[in-house]
């Protein structure tokens, strides 16, 4: 079997590996994410995989992109149903960073360049860790999962050989900007790791029953 192929596969598994281990940590109360930034980053990473596939459908060195728009996905459902009774509230940065996403597509439709559609969507993704890090900067504590990011940045690093080997360049971006970002995060979480969330039993998430 192709290496490239296998790689692609091991990606994709270390990737949902990691969403795995995140949404258990969800589901037992240890990590409360917001439904708003997790209802903005499906969609960037929905923007950023069709504007890659678009300029050249190249799944092999997108695995990267492709599993973390399928992992968004299943955290985002996640958090849903563990935070049903909880509202959807954006926050002024969170409002303007939809816009820019908004305004990424538009530019597609109009333009109808793939290409610097998907290195603004890159550009716009990085401006989406900087909440995260500010938190942990201002609060001297990270509430991140250690080992969930390390799996995560492990796929990151290994994308970068189907992108280089298959001469992709926008992958290669992609990678590179995952290793600096996700490198950035675990830097971070282990500079300032967060206390212990003891859990309790009504922050679990309990699935919906057919009486409710």
């Amino acid at each position: 079997m192709d290496l490239k192929l296998i790689t692609a596969c091991l990606i994709f598994s270390l990737t949902i590996g990691g969403i795995a281990i995140y949404i258990r940590k969800i589901i037992q109360g240890q990590i409360a994410p917001t439904k708003a930034s997790w209802i903005i980053f499906c969609m960037v990473t929905s923007l950023s995989l069709s504007s890659f596939l678009a300029t050249k459908f190249d799944l092999v060195s997108g695995a990267a992109n492709c599993a973390d728009m399928f992992s968004s996905t299943l955290g985002l459902i996640t958090i849903l149903i563990c935070g049903r009774k909880e509202k959807i509230h954006f926050k002024s940065f969170e409002k303007y960073y939809l816009a820019a996403a908004g305004a990424c597509l538009v530019f597609w439709l109009v333009s109808n360049n793939s290409f610097v559609t998907n290195l603004l969507v890159q550009g716009l993704t990085i401006l989406g860790y900087a909440p995260t890090i500010h938190n942990i900067l201002q609060a001297k504590k990270s509430g991140e999962s250690k080992f969930a990011w390390s799996v995560w940045l492990s796929a990151s690093i290994l994308s970068l050989y189907p992108a280089l080997a298959n001469h992709n360049l926008l992958a290669t971006i992609y990678s590179l900007r995952g290793n600096l970002m996700g490198g950035s995060i675990i830097v971070l979480t282990f500079k300032y790791p967060g206390t212990p969330t003891k859990k309790k039993e009504e922050r679990k998430c309990r699935v919906p029953s057919a009486v409710e």
